[in-house]
C-alpha cells in the first residue's frame, strides 16, 4: 500500500511536494504503491529516491497523468497504468516499466536510459527524439508507435510487436559519435555491429563455430536428409 502521508502532500501540488521534499532530506523513497493519481498535474515533479534508493510506483494508476519533466529515475513502476500519460522530457533513467501499460502516452524526448519496458505496451504511444540508449525491449507492443528520431544506441530489441510502428531517423551511435540513422528497431544494433567492423570477425566465427555444432548432432543419415531436404 501507497504511503498516505506521501500521498496526501503530492495531491497539495508539485510546488509543495518539492518543498517538501527538500525539507525531508531523511526520507529514503518515494512510496506510491497503487496510488490513485488518474489525470493528475505532477509535471516538475521530483519522485526520485534519496540516496539512490529510488521510488515505488508498483501497480499506481498514472492515467492521463501529466508527468511533464518529472524526475522518476531509478523508479519501480510495474504493472502500472500510464495510459495517455504525459512524460515528455520526464527523467525515467533506470526506471523499471515492465507490464506497465503506457498505451497512447507521450513520452516526447523522454529520456528512457537504461529502462526496462519488457512486456509494456506501448501502442501508439509517442517516443519521437525519446532516448532510448541501452533500453531492454523485450516482448514490447510498439504497434502504431512513433520512434521517429529516437536514440536507440545500445538497446537491446528482441521480438517485438511493431506493425505500423513509424521507425524513421533511429540513431544508433551514441552522443558522442557521429549520428547515424536507420529506418528499423529490431536491426540497429546490427548495424551498428557493421559499422565497427573489426567486430565482424568475432560475429562469423561465432556463427560459423554454432553451425558446425547444430550439423554435428546429426547423424551421416541425418545429415543426407537434411541436405537432401534443402533447395537446390
Amino acid at each position: 500500500m501507497a504511503n498516505e502521508e506521501q500521498v496526501n502532500v503530492l495531491k497539495q501540488g508539485v510546488a509543495f511536494w518539492n518543498d517538501w521534499r527538500k525539507g525531508n532530506p531523511s526520507i529514503q523513497y518515494v512510496d506510491l504503491t497503487g496510488a490513485r493519481l488518474r489525470g493528475a498535474n505532477l509535471a516538475n515533479a521530483d519522485l526520485r529516491g534519496a540516496n539512490f534508493a529510488g521510488n515505488d510506483l508498483r501497480e499506481a494508476n498514472l492515467s492521463y497523468a501529466d508527468l511533464t519533466n518529472a524526475i522518476l529515475s531509478d523508479a519501480v513502476i510495474t504493472n502500472a497504468n500510464l495510459s495517455g500519460a504525459n512524460l515528455s522530457k520526464a527523467n525515467l533513467w533506470w526506471a523499471n516499466l515492465w507490464n506497465s501499460n503506457l498505451s497512447g502516452a507521450t513520452l516526447f524526448a523522454a529520456e528512457l536510459w537504461h529502462a526496462n519496458l519488457v512486456n509494456a505496451n506501448l501502442s501508439e504511444a509517442n517516443l519521437e527524439q525519446a532516448d532510448l540508449s541501452c533500453a531492454q525491449f523485450v516482448e514490447t507492443n510498439l504497434t502504431r508507435a512513433n520512434l521517429t528520431g529516437a536514440r536507440v544506441y545500445g538497446l537491446a530489441a528482441w521480438n517485438n510487436e511493431l506493425a505500423g510502428a513509424v521507425q524513421n531517423d533511429l540513431v544508433i551511435t551514441d552522443t558522442l559519435e557521429p549520428s547515424v540513422m536507420v529506418d528499423d528497431f529490431e536491426i540497429a544494433q546490427f548495424v551498428y555491429l557493421i559499422l565497427n567492423h573489426h567486430k565482424l570477425r568475432k560475429l562469423f566465427n561465432a556463427v560459423t563455430e554454432r553451425g558446425v555444432l547444430i550439423l554435428g548432432r546429426f547423424s551421416d543419415h541425418g545429415l543426407e536428409l537434411l541436405r537432401a531436404s534443402l533447395p537446390s
